[in-house]
């Protein structure tokens, strides 16, 4: 499972980074929603996406979880969200 978070500025401009690779999706869910190594930065990125990949060259992405963070008085809540408008028929955002 590949861990992807994102900066949204506006629906047309964002910024994303791979923040981690977990073998399961119970470690990277949990990497997620407790924000391991701060990875949203005291809401600099807003947004968090797990995606499920087969081994192999240009492998294709099985499944998506997106994720939203919220910061407010020095403590980052994050739930689960559905798949942003602008980011509809965009996939395999591991492969770049």
């Amino acid at each position: 499972m590949t861990v992807f978070r994102f900066r949204v500025k506006t629906p047309e401009k964002y910024s994303t980074r791979v923040w981690g690779w977990y073998p399961t999706f119970d470690e990277a869910n949990q990497a997620v929603r407790k924000n391991f190594g701060d990875m949203f930065e005291c809401g600099y990125y807003q947004m968090a996406l797990i995606e499920k990949m087969s081994a192999g060259c240009v492998a294709m992405c099985e499944q998506e979880w997106w994720y939203k963070a919220s910061y407010k008085e020095d403590k980052t809540k994050v739930t689960r969200t559905k798949k942003p408008k602008q980011f509809e028929g965009i996939v395999h955002f591991s492969m770049g």
